[in-house]
This record gives C-alpha cells, structure tokens and sequence, in this order.
C-alpha cells in the first residue's frame, strides 16, 4: 500500500503534499521517505533547503563558520548540509528518521554524525545546550512534526544560538496544523524562551505556482 503510494505522489509533481500527510501513518511516512531515493525524484526542485541554508549562513562570518555547531533537523539526503558545507560550514550534525533518506546523505560525507530517529522530546539529551544553530526545511508538516516541537529546538541550542526554520507559507492563514505550529511559536516567545528575529516571505520556496515559503529566525534567551 504505501509503496503503490509512494509511485503515485512521486511522479505527480503538483500534488497537494498536506492531504497526503493526514492520511498516512507515520510509518508509512517513513516508508515514503525511504522510497524516495529510489525513484529518482528530482531534488533541483526542492528550494527549501537552499533557501534554508542561505539564511544560516547570512548569520555567520565566513571567518567563524567553521567552528559553528549545527544540527540540521528532518536533513533527508543533505541538501541543506550541501549548501553549508560549501560555504565553509563543517561542525554539522543530521537527524532525520528515514533511515533511506540518512544513507543518502551519509554517503556524501557532509555530517559528523547522523541521527536516525524523530524529532522528539527524548531527541539528543546528551546533546542539549550543544548547537549554535538548528536549522529546519520542509519538516513542519502533519505527521512530520508535532506542532509543540518547536520547544525541542531551544531546548538543544546555546544560549543566544539562533533557529531557522523554513515552511510552506501558503498554509499561514485559516486553521490546521500549520497555524498550531506557529501558536507554539508565539507562545514561546511570550515565555521568554525566544526572539523572533525575523519572519520574511521566499517567492523562490516552490516551483510551484503561487506556493511561497515563510523563513523564520529565532534567538534562544
């Protein structure tokens, strides 16, 4: 089942992605995922990361780069670790579940460590207060993340450390899932466990007409 799933949403490229997520499982998800290498799919088209990456390195001197510690959450095949390590990022760690998707990047030799799990409150505990920055493409969507694992950033990142976070911005208006998640967002931030540095809109996020992305910074306190 979730394999002839997989074929489908693979070859049709305008698929509405949040339908399908709501109606997978989370292992079929991971399924998906592992899948994904496998049929060839063209990655030139998934501008998250890039767009992900980029914001990172706006933060950062080319002169400190290399000693910035970062943890890439929901990495898939490395596209964002790509990205940073051509631009002298090198102190970089990846988790994701899909355990297809970490061969793939595994293999490309970007990461010091690669961390086959999900994202959750048990995530890294040894590792918590570690990174600089923890940066995150295309991971907030339903049965991907829980929209209360915003706090699991923080939770791993220095103090003054920054979140980047990159998401579909088509869905920023009415209710569901995409709305919870920037909830927590804010609730946080009233907490005074973050700053919002900056919220912008990418036009580049989707070749998909009229999907746009919402890039999100972050400053842990």
């Amino acid at each position: 089942m979730a394999n002839n799933r997989n074929h489908i949403f693979h070859l049709t490229e305008e698929v509405d992605r949040r339908e399908m997520w709501e109606k997978l499982s989370r292992q079929e998800i991971i399924e998906y995922y592992d899948e994904w290498p496998k049929h060839g799919y063209d990655e030139t088209n998934v501008r998250g990361p890039k767009i992900a990456a980029d914001t990172v390195i706006s933060l950062y001197d080319s002169s400190v780069r290399s000693k910035v510690k970062v943890l890439d959450v929901g990495a898939g095949t490395g596209l964002v670790g790509e990205h940073l390590k051509r631009n002298g990022f090198v102190e970089m760690d990846a988790l994701d579940a899909s355990e297809g998707m970490m061969n793939e990047a595994r293999k490309k030799k970007i990461y010091r460590n690669c961390f086959k799990e999900f994202f959750t409150a048990d995530s890294l505990i040894h590792l918590n207060d570690y990174y600089d920055c923890i940066v995150a493409a295309g991971v907030f969507l339903a049965g991907h993340l829980e929209p209360d694992s915003v706090s699991h950033f923080i939770r791993l990142t220095k103090k003054d450390g920054h979140v980047v976070i990159v998401m579909r911005g088509q869905c920023i208006s009415g209710q569901g899932y995409v709305e919870s998640v920037l909830e927590n967002m804010e609730k946080l931030e009233k907490k005074g466990q973050w700053k919002k540095v900056s919220q912008s809109v990418s036009n580049e996020f989707s070749y998909i007409k009229d999907i746009t992305g919402l890039v999100l910074i972050f400053q842990v306190l």
